[in-house]
């Protein structure tokens, strides 16, 4: 073993060490508990299985056939366990043959794991793994699963990073390969459709979407291990894991622009659900520079938008009051206000519910409304208040300018969420209790991938005992510097 490698572990062995003492004396108490079915569906064909045993720390070689040409990925599953026998599973039944790579921003990563066939993503959609710790770093040229901010969240996604991703690292994402041959090919992958295919149409629909909406995405013709599968020993030493990636070309070529944090990557962003990922489909983001984004909700500097006033959900568990607090978080607080007066939040569903962390709703029961709204970004604001019992906040994916309609609620102090940029714009000020007492059965079972494309449909028959809104309204609203009466103001309008 080379000097160079041990050195490496070390240092990588130290990390993790003291990244345990940080997180055991950081605790806050929040339990994280969920369980995954780890158990894959039986499927026949694909790659023919390499004799490796991933528990036993065997690195091998799969070779990505692409439309763009070849790449080579060296797996290593004492890097990340979990990940690389999920991995090994997809790859001995075909699973990425055909899929494309339908989501590539450069400079950040390119990401791909949707099955072309619906009902084979179906299947393997909440199929999702156990996490592993965090050995390597998200740098150029490293290969991680896509997931939500959720514990336990990773099924099929994957993304290689095309720069200096470190800052996901603390977010859960674990490298488990490395590209070691054809780092130009993976950067040659066409990204002129960016991130526009929609998470939650490529599941309802797979690949006859895709064709018909993004014809010139580049896709995986076949991956298979290299040299048929052959055993490698346990001692052998691969020099290509040293930690730089194989390529023709600079790394620091693509180092540009501010990197996010993914959520979907987008399954979503982001998106968790961990924090809060918002979905725009299949709820596995990892977030993106996003340096074109053209948020469309303006900033409102005039006095009176600075006002707070207060917005009362009426829900089929009772009655509870937010008051609003634009100074916190203008471009949140203006879009939440714009939303509520179109009436977008009535009818919907609070469809991710986990006691002691937060409360989410968002996506609207018609799935007309929720695509028209689901590109409609908004500017980031600063965080000046704090993810505390009772405090709202939209919910995001870990790219910047990636808040559109999801909120939630924070059923505990969740502070952490601060630096990761969630900022509150407002604060239960009434029916904290009824808040809590909404129905958390389903925890974050329901799919908002299948909500973006089926709606209430889908929750009314798959979740029926989920709590709703029946309408929200604002109740003191400002008009020329004064408060109007919200109860005149309806009787006036009839």
């Amino acid at each position: 073993m080379s000097s160079r490698i041990m050195s490496r572990r070390l240092i990588m062995t130290q990390r993790l060490y003291f990244a345990c003492i940080a997180l055991a004396l950081a605790s806050t108490g929040m339990s994280c508990n969920q369980n995954a079915e780890d158990v894959p569906p039986v499927q026949t064909g694909g790659a023919e299985a390499v004799d490796v045993d991933p528990n036993n720390g065997d690195s091998y070689e799969v070779v990505f056939e692409t439309t763009a040409g070849n790449f080579t990925v060296e797996v290593h599953p004492d890097w990340s366990p979990n990940g690389a026998a999920r991995f090994k599973e997809l790859i001995d039944i075909g699973y990425y043959d055909n899929c494309r790579f339908f989501r590539v921003v450069p400079g950040f990563m390119v990401q791909w794991g949707m099955n072309g066939d619906p009902k084979l993503n179906s299947q393997w959609s909440d199929n999702n793994i156990q996490d592993d710790p965090v050995i390597e770093s998200n740098t150029r040229g490293y290969m991680t699963f896509a997931k939500t901010g959720a514990p336990d969240s990773r099924s099929t996604q994957l993304f290689i990073n095309y720069g200096d991703n470190s800052q996901l690292d603390g977010q859960g994402f674990s490298p488990f390969a490395i590209v070691t041959e054809g780092m130009d090919v993976v950067d040659k992958i066409n990204p002129e459709y960016r991130e526009q295919p929609n998470q939650g149409t490529i599941a309802q629909a797979g690949n006859a979407y895709l064709k018909s909406n993004f014809p010139k995405l580049d896709y995986i013709l076949k991956a298979s291990y290299k040299d048929g599968g052959a055993e490698q020993t346990v001692n052998e030493e691969v020099e290509k894991g040293s930690g730089k990636a194989a390529d023709s070309g600079s790394s620091e070529e693509s180092g540009e622009g501010e990197p996010g944090t993914e959520g979907e990557t987008s399954e979503c962003g982001v998106n968790f659900d961990e924090f809060h990922v918002e979905c725009d489909d299949q709820e596995k983001v990892i977030g993106d520079p996003v340096p074109g984004a053209k948020p469309t909700a303006e900033e409102k500097t005039d006095e009176d938008s600075q006002k707070p006033f207060d917005v009362k959900f009426e829900t089929t568990k009772g009655d509870f009051i937010l008051e609003v607090h634009p100074e916190w978080a203008p471009v949140g607080a203006a879009r939440f206000k714009e939303l509520v007066e179109k009436k977008y939040y009535d009818e919907c569903r609070f469809f991710r519910v986990l006691p002691g962390f937060v409360v989410q709703w968002g996506m609207n029961g018609d799935p007309k409304v929720n695509t028209e709204w689901s590109e409609k970004n908004i500017k980031d604001d600063p965080v000046n208040a704090s993810n505390k019992k009772g405090f709202v906040t939209f919910a995001k994916s870990g790219r910047p300018n990636s808040r559109t309609t999801q909120l939630y609620i924070n059923l505990g102090d969740n502070e952490r969420l601060d630096d990761l940029g969630f900022a509150p714009f407002a604060k239960v000020k009434k029916g904290m209790n009824v808040v809590e007492k909404i129905n958390a059965e389903y925890r974050q079972d329901p799919d908002q991938g299948r909500i973006a494309a089926a709606g209430n449909e889908y929750l009314k028959e798959n979740f029926p005992r989920l709590d709703s809104i029946r309408k929200a309204r604002v109740v003191n609203p400002v008009e020329n510097g004064k408060k109007v009466d919200a109860k005149k103001e309806s009787k006036a309008a009839e």
